[in-house]
């Protein structure tokens, strides 16, 4: 069992993979964490140990997110902080950068930063020749959210 003197209000997935988290919604977290007295993990400056390989992302995937951006970085390991991640988004100059050790990570880091469904991102990232069908397939999900 993990101690909480460590816990932490946060309002993103990527922190819980640092410790433990109480997680909240971006616009009630700040507040939540005043309420039970505990730090609010937020730091934008926060950015894995190493930068990672550039890589484009696959033109079919971001059909499916066009919000999403046109590179990301890559790496065998991805460690934040000295803690081993399998995804983390960091912001720079030029806006959020994706970081992830597999395309279940790259699907969460996208996740987070297009609000898309990770679990379809994925399968896109796994199979880019089917992320035309996997999009038109999402056209009746519009709405349900």
């Amino acid at each position: 069992m993990e101690s909480t003197d460590d816990l932490a209000v946060a309002a993103s997935l990527r922190w819980a993979q640092l410790g433990p988290v109480v997680p909240a919604s971006p616009d009630v977290a700040e507040a939540l964490a005043e309420l039970l007295d505990l730090p609010l993990e937020d730091a934008t400056d926060l950015a894995p140990d190493e930068p990672g390989e550039l890589v484009e992302l696959d033109a079919r995937v971001r059909a499916v997110v066009p919000d999403a951006p046109d590179t990301w970085r890559s790496h065998d390991i991805l460690t934040v902080e000295g803690r081993p991640v399998a995804w983390w988004v960091s912001a720079t100059s030029a806006g959020q950068v994706p970081h992830a050790v597999s395309s279940a990570g790259l699907a969460r880091a996208l996740a987070e930063l297009t609000g898309a469904d990770a679990l379809l991102l994925e399968a896109a990232l796994r199979d880019p020749d089917r992320a035309e069908a996997l999009s038109a397939e999402r056209a009746w999900d519009i709405g349900r959210d």
